[in-house]
């Protein structure tokens, strides 16, 4: 028990001596306060709570209120749609993740099991909304604005114009404000959002909406396990950006890369896939405007002297005619996705010189004149990246000792069985060679 000692009589004395009761519990109190004031952890709690206090506000403007993120499916005549339905979202302030299916009835199937919430089915200005039990408020007025810009596209384009265009026009629309009195606010949020960017804490590429172009080497022609709705696209589960998509989980994701496509085929059949929501584009893209397939089919067939001619006339037409090629394609894929980072893929040579002369197949002349030619092919593509401002990505390095004549190879040589995977990457070379290539060059 403590002891109090009695102070000098004064207004708290009373007649026959002692403290008033109130007084002896008052600095007891006071004198129990102080002694945990004095602590550490009472010190540390204190912090806490006021930073809580002070921090509440400030967290409800700058994160909002939680929301959930759903998740809409698209049937394969509509995977083009993707980033508008991810804009459309984000105008209504509903942020959704967005899947392209195989097919309407596995769509169904995902919803009945709960991983979809809805799957947008139909041509674009007349589409058709599948749910369980129907759409909450947010996901409704999506779709409605998604709807209404649809609806908009079509008529401009009935009249003459370009939907592209007139979204670029719009949504490059700006103004300026003049504060009478500026003044800095929420300066605390400014930086906690930098203090996240910089540790990573939201990845850029969890925002990305990401569109796949270019040809069978970006399809993945020849690394198996094909969704049967891309026909003779061949486009694979394997193709490097299925599992870039799976890793890094962008907000949407569709590929329309397709076997045998140029750079006029790229901009007449692919390009709808872009808009101005698009932020990340890869392709790869020329081989077959220089006539790759039939150059290899000539050296597979014919002599070697044959085979050294075809070569040199797909030189010819690198030198000539693809700079400008390379050049329309770029130009207009920016033209669409204006807001995209391009990454730009090249393609691997094809042998390992040191050790073609245990090797069978083609003579080491051909295996040396195919991979100076794949260099001076990939030369070109580098030149018109660089000219475009986009992102050159190349894996050649990435396939060394896994060419053809080594024995892990990640490329086909001859396939008498299925010509078409011929010289294309395996699962492990879309997997070992072009998808971390692409993934250390997608930002």
């Amino acid at each position: 028990m403590s002891v109090v000692r009695r102070p000098d009589a004064g207004a708290d004395a009373r007649p026959g001596g002692g403290l008033d009761a109130r007084r002896v519990v008052g600095l007891i109190l006071r004198r129990e306060f102080v002694t945990r004031v004095r602590t550490r952890a009472f010190k540390i709690t204190t912090a806490i709570m006021v930073l809580a206090v002070v921090g509440l506000p400030v967290g409800i403007h700058l994160f909002g209120a939680p929301s959930s993120i759903r998740t809409v499916g698209l049937a394969p005549a509509n995977a083009a749609m993707a980033a508008p339905v991810v804009g459309a979202a984000r105008t209504v302030g509903q942020e959704v993740k967005v899947r392209t299916l195989p097919d309407v009835p596995t769509g169904e199937r995902e919803l009945a099991s709960g991983r979809l919430d809805a799957l947008l089915d139909g041509a674009p200005d007349t589409l058709t909304v599948v749910a369980n039990k129907g759409l909450d408020d947010k996901l409704r007025q999506a779709v409605t604005v998604l709807a209404q810009q649809q609806a908009l596209n079509a008529a401009i384009t009935r009249a003459g114009g370009d939907p592209a265009a007139v979204a670029s026009a719009v949504a490059a629309a700006k103004f300026d404000v003049r504060s009478l009195k500026p003044a800095p606010r929420y300066q605390g949020e400014r930086i906690a959002l930098g203090l996240l960017a910089a540790m990573g804490v939201v990845p850029a590429s969890e925002m990305a909406n990401y569109v796949a172009l270019g040809d069978s080497y970006s399809s993945g022609v020849g690394a198996g396990n094909y969704y049967s709705s891309s026909g003779s696209c061949d486009r694979s589960a394997n193709a490097y950006s299925v599992p870039w998509a799976n890793a890094n989980d962008p907000s949407s994701y569709v590929s329309v890369a397709c076997s045998g496509a140029t750079t006029s085929t790229v901009i007449s059949s692919q390009l709808s896939a872009l808009s101005v929501s698009t932020t990340l584009v890869s392709i790869t893209i020329g081989g077959n405007d220089v006539g790759f397939t039939n150059v290899m089919e000539t050296c597979v067939v014919f002599s070697t002297s044959t085979c050294v001619s075809a070569i040199g006339t797909a030189e010819s037409e690198m030198t000539a005619d693809l700079p400008g090629e390379m050049n329309n394609v770029l130009a207009a894929i920016a033209a669409r996705a204006p807001n995209a980072r391009v990454v730009v893929l090249d393609y691997p040579k094809l042998y390992d010189l040191a050790k073609s002369s245990s090797c069978l197949g083609l003579s080491t002349t051909d295996r040396t004149d195919l991979n100076q030619a794949a260099d001076e092919l990939d030369g070109q593509i580098q030149a018109a990246a660089g000219r475009n401002n986009d992102v050159f990505a190349d894996v050649r390095s990435q396939f060394a000792s896994h060419q053809i004549c080594d024995s892990s190879s990640w490329l086909h040589s001859v396939d008498w069985f299925d010509l078409g995977v011929s010289y294309h990457p395996t699962a492990s070379g879309q997997s070992g060679g072009y998808y971390p290539v692409f993934s250390q060059h997608a930002g």
